[in-house]
């Protein structure tokens, strides 16, 4: 795909745009104003938030996922020195939402949290048709990467915002890996906050204590799955599917400072890694300046060589992050949904202190087993269809009779996990609250 040859202002999208990664695409944005217009911002819950960011994007259409009576109203409560007309009218539900992806856009930054990124993200591919995603949903890749990537192919280019895969795009300079001469590909791991924690302390770790990441400001969902090795077990699966590689030749390790988000190993011995301090507006500015073909100037974002620092790497402890291993047995597609759908139903019961931290792997992977023995049907007529959409143009593949069994596997997977978890009974309560 061709850069622009001139610096035209590019049209961009921003979906998740209240939450941590939203909110740095736009102060990347924002430090280029003549390269960039906002032509659409998206969030999930948070309309208010949504406006106060929309009233310095006049030309952006606003879109809550949440249907009006699932989150107030914003033109209810206007803003201190507003009124109620003076409000940024927000567009409300998915219909919205899916109708907001259809938009023109240069460039859509996806930072939607979790599965439910699959349909506007599959939407904007086949419709909107962006010369750039900006993918920082891993969950979608995980589930349906092949899937994308075909619904993209030979019109928009994917760059992964994560900082690893970024990491890995920019060494390789793009997706395509030459396997006779890259024999492996390594993410590294800060470890979370609880890299040296005992485990015998773990039933008694709190949300507060596994959000108080060492070196990222992440969301509360992320931060967990940092804490838990999910996060870096999910990005193992990205990867492998990203960049079109074998699951043994991805590997993860733990880099506790950060400054070195991935590296990959040749053949012929050389290591290739790069460096970059750990903020996401780093991957961010690459990726939303990708057309440009030029690097902007972040300022305060460079690595300071004149200070003494101490780089450790370390295997990971397999035994203490069991998640590692077991993603690497997740070979559907089906599989990845169920297991993600757990994952996302267990931190959600850790955040609320209904599930103990160490019982979050042990319960997710019960749930899981539990899932996909209730799929087996379903799961065999996925497969069928999803080698009739490799082999066949992509008219005779259903993408929307896929999605409808990606969600229902997604609300099977949830309510065994919701079963699971009420069966368990005090037993699962963090300490504090089991004795009580």
């Amino acid at each position: 795909m061709n850069h622009t040859t001139h610096r035209t202002r590019l049209r961009v999208i921003v979906f998740g745009a209240t939450g941590t990664v939203g909110r740095a695409a736009l102060k990347v944005i924002d430090q280029s104003p003549d390269l960039f217009e906002v032509v659409g911002l998206a969030c999930g819950r948070d309309a208010h938030a949504l406006v106060a960011l929309g009233n310095a994007y006049s030309n952006a259409i606003l879109v809550c996922a949440a249907d009006a009576d699932e989150t107030p109203d914003p033109t209810a409560t206007p803003a201190r020195g507003q009124t109620r007309g003076e409000v940024r009218r927000v567009q409300r539900g998915k219909a919205s939402l899916e109708a907001l992806a259809r938009q023109q856009a240069d460039v859509v930054v996806m930072a939607i949290a979790g599965v439910v990124a699959l349909t506007p993200t599959l939407i904007a591919l086949r419709e909107g048709r962006p010369r750039v995603l900006a993918m920082a949903n891993k969950e979608a890749l995980v589930v349906g990467g092949e899937w994308l990537r075909r619904a993209a192919q030979g019109q928009t280019e994917i760059i992964p915002v994560d900082s690893e895969h970024n990491a890995l795009y920019q060494i390789l300079g793009g997706t395509q890996v030459d396997r006779h001469h890259v024999k492996r590909l390594i993410l590294t791991s800060s470890g979370g906050p609880f890299l040296e924690t005992p485990k015998h302390l773990w039933p008694t770790l709190t949300p507060a204590q596994a959000c108080r990441h060492p070196n990222w400001n992440m969301g509360r969902k992320i931060s967990v799955d940092s804490a838990t090795m999910t996060n870096k077990a999910l990005e193992v699966l990205e990867a492998a599917t990203l960049f079109d590689m074998p699951l043994d030749s991805v590997e993860v390790i733990i880099h506790p400072e950060q400054y070195v988000h991935a590296m990959v190993e040749c053949h012929d011995g050389n290591v290739l890694a790069h460096c970059a301090v750990p903020d996401m507006q780093v991957p961010l500015a690459h990726a939303l300046h990708w057309l440009h073909g030029a690097r902007p100037t972040l300022e305060r974002l460079h690595v300071d060589w004149r200070q003494p620092m101490q780089w450790r790497f370390q295997p990971p402890d397999r035994a203490r992050f069991p998640v590692l291993d077991f993603v690497r047995t997740l070979k559907t597609a089906f599989q990845r949904v169920a297991f993600n759908a757990a994952n996302e139903a267990a931190v959600e019961a850790f955040l609320a202190e209904r599930l103990r931290f160490d019982l979050i792997f042990p319960l997710v992977a019960a749930t899981v087993r539990a899932a996909v023995a209730q799929t087996t049907e379903h799961e065999q007529g996925a497969r069928e269809d999803v080698d009739d959409g490799v082999s066949s143009s992509s008219s005779s593949f259903d993408d929307w009779q896929m999605l409808d069994r990606f969600y229902e596997i997604d609300t099977i997977s949830r309510r065994t996990f919701a079963q699971k978890l009420a069966a368990g009974g005090k037993q699962h309560l963090p300490l504090n609250q089991s004795d009580q």
